[in-house]
């Protein structure tokens, strides 16, 4: 199930520890987006064999909600059509009756969201715990190799500056291609 995963918010990690600070102008900022560590053709081999299972746990929740989220955009269209004054199809008490029941399909779909995303982030921790931990230490080796004194990591490709460069495939590759401890290995 895909939800916006995430495992670091926004880190800033500077690299260099125990070198002079360098003044503005010389600072090398770059950004990391952590949505493509998930993706299966681009993303971190890892990170998705290890989450496919726990994604195949969730698929009926997901379907489910999409299911449910398609039949309240139908009610929600029906009311508006209901609503038109050329076309009033229903009577006032029809339409407080699909008023709340478009209320509570939305309530519900919310619970079922707020729950399997709590149970899936729960899970993916316990799943995914210790390859986060890896890819945290080599984001900070991936930095210092290559000079980058200022790193954005977070979890959307939304948050782009000027002068900032986005690094996240180079990373990904830079991760995958790095050996792999035989206790870590995905069966």
């Amino acid at each position: 199930m895909k939800f916006f995963l995430l495992f670091i918010l926004i880190a800033i990690s500077t690299v260099g520890y125990g070198q002079t600070v360098q003044s503005p102008s010389k600072a090398k900022p770059a950004l990391i987006p952590t949505d493509l560590f998930y993706d299966e053709k681009v993303g971190i081999i890892r990170l998705v064999l290890a989450l496919k299972p726990l994604n195949a746990e969730f698929k009926a929740t997901d379907d489910q909600l999409k299911l449910l989220v398609e039949k309240h955009r139908f009610l929600a269209t029906a009311l508006i059509r209901s609503t038109n004054p050329e076309r009033l199809e229903y009577n006032d008490r029809t339409i407080k009756e699909r008023i709340d029941e478009a209320d509570s399909l939305r309530c519900k779909i919310h619970s079922i969201a707020e729950d399997a995303k709590s149970r899936y982030s729960k899970k993916r921790d316990e799943v995914a715990r210790d390859i986060f931990q890896d890819i945290g230490r080599s984001i900070d080796d991936f930095a210092k190799e290559r000079s980058i004194n200022v790193l954005i990591v977070n979890d959307s490709t939304e948050l782009l500056f000027e002068g900032v460069s986005d690094v996240t495939l180079d990373f990904i590759k830079f991760y995958n291609s790095r050996p792999t401890k035989v206790s870590d290995k995905i069966q």
